[in-house]
């Protein structure tokens, strides 16, 4: 499956879910997004694996856009708080082209990994982000490990 065909997925939701959601609540879409894919895919290749991925994915993408060197990645998943004042001086289009990037990329090594093993149901796991809960976030976050964070 072409990387393309990741983007597209990844557009469609966020033309669906983020198109007008200022800056703050856009990055807890993504993080929503980031996590569910990530739990998904935790099922299949285990915390080690899938924390190394998630790892080289964030370090790649922060060549491109710096602010990803905040984001953490530990046994319980990815951690954006870091992430929140960035966001808050970054403007809305800049930081939704780094997301839909790094969601894309997450979803193309996982994918060519897997060879296209899992890309049907990480697909259709964005796809479910937004349909099911509020847009945004919360007060509290919640991890990877589904336990909330303050």
């Amino acid at each position: 499956m072409p990387e393309t065909t990741h983007r597209e997925c990844v557009n469609a939701w966020l033309e669906r879910v983020g198109k007008d959601l200022p800056a703050q609540p856009l990055l807890g879409a993504f993080e929503v997004a980031f996590s569910a894919i990530y739990r998904r895919a935790l099922l299949t290749l285990g915390e080690v694996t899938l924390a190394a991925i998630a790892d080289r994915v964030l370090f790649d993408a922060s060549k491109k856009f710096p602010m990803f060197s905040q984001v953490t990645v530990d046994p319980a998943g990815v951690r954006f708080a870091a992430l929140e004042a960035a966001a808050a001086s970054t403007d809305r289009d800049a930081l939704a082209a780094g997301f839909s990037d790094l969601l894309a990329d997450l979803l193309a090594v996982l994918g060519n990994l897997t060879a296209e093993i899992l890309t049907p149901e990480l697909h259709e796991e964005l796809a479910r982000v937004g349909r099911e809960a509020p847009q945004g976030k919360s007060k509290k976050r919640q991890g990877n490990d589904g336990e909330e964070n303050p």
